[in-house]
């Protein structure tokens, strides 16, 4: 079953809802109902619920969390008090996973809407948080094109949290009516350590864009080196593989970012990949022998590999 499918679906009784960050999860239950949902501790304490209904209960959401922490087969305990669940009360299980329960789930059959993903690609995982953040810049009133939307959510590395606060924070900068362009976002919006060290490198080493010479903090440099590392492998696979099992070796790449890097290659000299791991192990094992300082390594680093490419 398919997000809108089970968003849309307000028949059931019973939900399964897996995904693996807890707070995406959330988010999803406030989709799904603006009712109350009661967060259940236990097997016993969901049993107590389900036995102990008032002839004048008003309709109520039970919320079983984090299933994956049950042992194979706890489950099952359940299945006679579900079996003629009252109209009263809808039931929700969650977790990150619904893999250790499956024949559990599999009894249930129509009776439970399920979603399922686990087991998301990551470029699904970031069209469903475009989708939800798009919808919260709508409820503010706030307007932004599809460019500056991926500069937002590529700004908050994808974290549901800071998309949620760094929207609000839009909000009260430029109020209602307003379209957020490239400028809002340089002035208010967040911007991860992480993203700022992925495009340094990637500019460095793919040419994506053209690297300009840029200073970095003392803290940043060996997490730069560690993603100057990961697209030198990248490259060095890519080169060795045929083009027809690159997305099988690479699941995690997005589409549109292997497409280039493959581009790229075919501009790149040969031992490209390989020549600059090199280069890259001996600025590391000068930075703990030597006392030269990280912005003179740096300098030297971003020389030597700008100079590879145009061998």
């Amino acid at each position: 079953m398919n997000l809108e499918t089970f968003l849309g679906d307000t028949s059931a009784t019973m939900y399964g809802c897996f995904i693996s960050d807890s707070r995406e999860r959330s988010h999803l239950f406030s989709k799904l109902t603006q009712h109350e949902i009661l967060a259940i501790a236990s097997l016993d304490q969901l049993i107590h619920e389900l036995t102990n209904i008032s002839l004048f209960e008003e309709k109520k959401y039970l919320h079983l969390k984090d299933i994956q922490n049950y042992k194979k087969g706890q489950l099952e305990t359940l299945l006679p008090y579900l079996q003629t669940l009252p109209p009263e009360i809808t039931l929700v299980f969650s977790g990150s996973s619904m893999k250790s329960h499956q024949s559990f789930f599999n009894s249930l059959k129509e009776r439970i809407r399920i979603l399922d993903l686990s087991q998301e690609k990551p470029w699904d995982r970031k069209k469903r948080l475009s989708k939800w953040a798009l919808e919260l810049f709508i409820e503010k009133k706030l307007k932004i094109t599809p460019n500056d939307l991926d500069s937002f959510l590529e700004r908050c590395d994808f974290d549901l949290v800071l998309i949620q606060s760094e929207i609000e924070k839009l909000s009260c900068y430029a109020g209602e009516g307003k379209t957020i362009g490239k400028e809002d976002l340089d002035e208010v919006s967040y911007q991860s350590p992480h993203l700022k060290n992925w495009q340094l490198s990637e500019s460095l080493i793919w040419g994506m864009p053209p690297y300009e010479p840029t200073p970095i903090d003392q803290n940043e440099f060996y997490p730069i080196l560690g993603q100057l590392r990961y697209h030198l492998h990248v490259g060095l696979k890519l080169s060795n593989i045929p083009e027809m099992r690159q997305a099988e070796q690479f699941p995690k790449l997005r589409p549109k970012n292997l497409l280039a890097y493959r581009s790229k290659i075919q501009a790149l000299p040969n031992n490209y990949f390989e020549e600059g791991l090199k280069t890259l192990a001996n600025i590391e094992h000068l930075s703990k022998s030597s006392p030269l300082k990280h912005e003179a390594l740096w300098g030297l680093l971003t020389l030597k590999l700008c100079a590879l490419k145009n061998e």
